[in-house]
């Protein structure tokens, strides 16, 4: 969860970024509901990054968004 909230989604290179995000998605993903304690701390720091300039980073971000709508 600190990499998450630390990293910048904007930077140059998309990699560092997705890498941090896939990770994350294979966290909550395999934590299915029990995620909900985390779901308000990943809306805030997802919601800044809704425009960032990365196609992909948008992508992994609105999966994360779809996720967290689901489970709530």
């Amino acid at each position: 969860m600190t990499e998450f909230g630390n990293i910048d989604y904007n930077a140059e290179m998309t990699f560092d970024g997705v890498k941090v995000l896939a990770l994350f998605r294979a966290f909550y993903e395999e934590l299915g509901r029990k995620f909900d304690a985390w779901t308000e701390d990943t809306l805030v720091r997802t919601w800044a990054e809704i425009s960032s300039e990365h196609d992909d980073l948008r992508a992994y971000i609105g999966e994360i968004l779809a996720f967290t709508q689901k489970i709530k």
